[in-house]
């Protein structure tokens, strides 16, 4: 059997060849560190040498017809919140013209108070249609309106009774169609008697059309027709409320909108004099000057209106 070569005796030893050979090690120490160059420029942020401007609580409108929405919408809150206008539509009117024109001259300052031309336009708008609209004399109560308001709470009880009877009798999906042509699931706003005549009127169509419901809901011929009696009650009293030259209670709540919207605009404008002019104090108590005044107070200020 041949033996193996044998190991030239110049060769070094395995050993020394071991200890001359470069390990992973060796290179990753001595290998550059990364430069974490793209790290640091990924966050510097360069500022501008320019003061910032403050934000406004709300931003500007675009157009007179959006401003005009948001004063009548604010208005809507306001007098379903039961706040009452402090003064008399007329005082506001007259002391718009001023208002207005103190406004546009100094547009820029006003501009930055959310004050602009389309607020200002929206405005004119509205107090336009108040003047417009009929207003309920000052005073005692009208004794037509309230006979009218008595007739639409009785025909409003009446007709939410009724109803629920057919509710009872058309259930599940084979009622469906008949709820919803008798609308037993819409609500009545007693506050506008045309809107109960309207639902007193489709109650008695569908009635009409589904005798049978009418028939097991246990409703008789006598009280559809006091239901229909109500009904034209109603549109007599408000027929000798026009005759009178009086509002209507849905013009009278028209009125008090527009009313509630105007005293607004005008708590606005205090409130932006009261801010921007806190410098100039003349001009400041000029403006202010302009706002007429709550019985027993004093001009200017904030109010129980003013934006929060």
């Amino acid at each position: 059997m041949p033996k193996p070569p044998r190991r030239p005796t110049d060769a070094p030893p395995r050993t020394q060849r071991a200890a001359r050979r470069p390990t992973s090690t060796t290179r990753k120490k001595t290998a550059a560190p990364p430069v974490p160059g793209r790290i640091t420029i990924s966050r510097v942020r360069t500022r501008s040498s320019a003061p910032s401007r403050p934000r406004l609580l709300q931003p500007g409108f675009p157009d007179v017809e959006t401003a005009t929405r948001y004063l009548l919408s604010r208005a809507e809150e306001l007098v379903q919140d039961g706040v009452v206008p402090r003064r008399p539509a007329d005082v506001y009117l007259d002391a718009l013209v001023p208002v207005l024109s103190f406004i546009y001259a100094r547009a820029e300052l006003f501009r930055e108070a959310n004050l602009g031309p389309e607020v200002c336009g929206a405005v004119e708008q509205i107090a336009q249609e108040l003047q417009a609209t009929p207003e309920a004399p000052p005073g005692r109560p009208d004794p037509v309106a309230a006979q009218t308001q008595e007739a639409v709470s009785t025909a409003a009880l009446l007709l939410t009774a009724y109803r629920d009877a057919i509710r009872r009798v058309a259930r599940g999906r084979r009622g469906e169609a008949v709820r919803a042509h008798f609308a037993v699931a819409e609500s009545v706003d007693t506050r506008f008697p045309e809107e109960v005549a309207h639902a007193i009127q489709r109650f008695l169509d569908a009635a009409r059309d589904h005798p049978s419901y009418v028939a097991e809901a246990g409703l008789s011929p006598r009280q559809l027709e006091g239901l229909a009696a109500q009904r034209r009650v109603i549109l007599a009293r408000l027929e000798q409320q026009r005759r009178a030259g009086l509002p209507t209670p849905s013009q009278a709540r028209t009125a008090r909108v527009l009313h509630t919207a105007l005293e607004y605009f005008f708590d606005r404008f205090s409130a932006a004099v009261s801010a921007k002019l806190l410098d100039h104090p003349e001009e400041r108590l000029r403006g202010l000057r302009l706002v007429p005044r709550d019985p027993g107070g004093r001009a200017g200020g904030l109010r129980s209106t003013d934006p929060r």
